[in-house]
């Protein structure tokens, strides 16, 4: 069995889904209180990961925070295909070595958002989310160069 590598090409488009299927299910499903919590708890995970020095938990961590921010649309297909794209990305860390060193910057921005959302700004959150994730793909295609 084959196993592809990731390519640059790749990273675009997958983070192109993600800002579509994120900032959608932001909007469409701001007022889904349980989903807040879940992303709460993924938070306080990514910190406490963070502090003692588990990168693989803080990468742990930060796929459940993106899980719960689609799981708040309340679509299972979107879940799926959430996993689909969080299973790749875990083969492009897996390429570039540099899953720790690249989630340890955005736990703190998975809190700014889940806040936002708490708050009942869903516009911001949006946002800050496309924000969020243009700057982990220029992050991560710096990987490619």
């Amino acid at each position: 069995m084959l196993i592809r590598t990731p390519t640059a090409d790749d990273v675009r488009d997958v983070y192109r889904a993600r800002r579509v299927i994120e900032t959608g299910a932001i909007r469409v499903g701001a007022h889904a209180r349980p989903q807040h919590d879940a992303m709460r708890a993924a938070v306080a995970e990514g910190q406490k990961a963070l502090a003692r020095g588990d990168g693989d938990a803080v990468a742990s961590a930060n796929q459940h925070f993106h899980r719960a921010v689609v799981a708040q649309a309340g679509s299972a297909r979107l879940d799926v295909e959430m996993n689909l794209l969080l299973a790749e990305m875990r083969l492009v860390f897996f390429r570039t070595g540099s899953a720790r060193q690249f989630h340890e910057r955005y736990v703190q921005r998975n809190g700014e958002i889940a806040d936002l959302l708490s708050s009942g700004d869903v516009e911001a959150a949006a946002v800050a989310m496309d924000t969020y994730l243009h700057d982990a793909e220029a992050h991560l295609l710096t990987q490619f160069d």
